[in-house]
């Protein structure tokens, strides 16, 4: 019967680490005392046993400490005392009293904590297991398998109270000399513990609005945006402008500035590609105005064939083929400088205790 308790209380632990999410505040240390109810529960004796149950309620102290690795696991190391158990003669003599004897327990233990959080501040309900290396009065030293649950509850940032219950399995190792004590420990304790740094949860993000200056470039080709060798616009060159007006507005700008810069390539009178620039240009500022931009907002300049894109790349071919590749150069730019309000979040980190 303990040992299907054992399976499956560890069973339960296994089950509960795999589907916790979040609990213990990471990076924490924590040490306590405890004192509570200790109960012996003992094996039925053998025919053959001289001892059997007597006083089965004790007492158990102890302290312990701990840490948190990350969000839902820890580890935990303590050291236990338990009196007041006592075994009694099983067969005393007739009318002589049945012989005593006291037993005390005490040890180290290590366990493995698992937790699921009931609050932001760390208060939680909890499984542990592991096992204690138990020295008993009158038994050879053994390893004892513990399992236990509890609840924490923070009362402060910095101290808690726990309350829990522990199942120690066969504690007491008996020989020939106690054949018949042989028992399990039943623990209700009530802790309390310091943990050592802040468990107090971070603020919540503060939104901040920041004011900021952007500036979008649209280059739009003069071979789509015109016919050739002209200043006037395609319907394709139409639909262009509304859409940079359009992403602007979208964009929220707040005293939007258009500025339109015109520019040819290399071919033909220098004189006649800087006038066709600056037709160009104003040619794309009209019609910004028509889809509603203020005239101040906006300035139109033609720099001829300046500031070429495609540079030398193209020396040395034929005309038919030079037109082709300097197509890159004439273009008209367009570029939008305006301010608009962007959220971002702000924390501040709690001060360590």
């Amino acid at each position: 019967m303990k040992k299907n308790l054992l399976a499956l209380t560890v069973a339960a632990l296994v089950a509960a680490s795999s589907s916790v999410a979040v609990a213990a505040v990471p990076d924490t240390f924590y040490a306590g005392f405890r004192a509570g109810y200790a109960h012996a529960d003992w094996d039925s004796p053998a025919d053959t046993d001289y001892w059997t149950d007597g006083d089965t309620a004790g007492y158990g102290l102890g302290v312990y400490g701990g840490y948190s690795f990350n969000e839902y696991i820890g580890l935990e190391l303590g050291y236990n005392f338990w009196d007041g158990f006592e075994a009694e003669e099983q067969y005393p003599a007739a009318n002589v009293a049945a012989e005593t004897k006291d037993i005390r327990v005490h040890g180290p233990e290590v366990t493995a904590r698992v937790s699921l959080p009931l609050s932001d501040n760390g208060s939680d309900v909890f499984l542990r297991g592991g096992a204690m290396y138990a020295f008993a009065s009158g038994s050879s030293d053994k390893l004892a398998p513990v399992v236990g649950a509890g609840f924490n509850f923070m009362m402060t940032d910095n101290l808690s109270l726990r309350v829990g219950y522990d199942r120690y399995f066969s504690v007491y190792d008996d020989d020939e000399e106690t054949s018949g004590i042989d028992f399990d420990v039943d623990l209700a304790y009530l802790s309390l513990a310091y943990v050592f740094g802040n468990r107090t949860p971070a603020p919540a993000p503060v939104p901040v609005q920041q004011t900021v200056t952007t500036t979008t470039t649209y280059n739009l080709d003069a071979n789509t945006t015109f016919g050739f060798d002209s200043a006037n616009l395609s319907q394709d060159g139409r639909d262009a402008i509304s859409q940079v007006v359009l992403e602007a507005q979208n964009a929220n700008l707040t005293d939007a500035q258009y500025s339109v810069t015109g520019y040819t390539d290399r071919l033909g009178n220098p004189a006649y590609n800087q006038k066709l620039s600056e037709r160009r240009a104003q040619a794309v500022a009209d019609e910004l105005m028509a889809k509603g931009v203020p005239a101040g907002a906006i300035s139109a300049v033609g720099m001829g064939s300046s500031d070429s894109v495609t540079g030398t790349q193209c020396d040395g071919l034929s005309r038919s083929e030079a037109i082709k590749c300097l197509a890159p150069d004439r273009r008209v730019v367009v570029n939008v400088t305006g301010t608009t309000t962007v959220e971002t979040t702000e924390t501040t980190e709690a001060a360590p205790l």
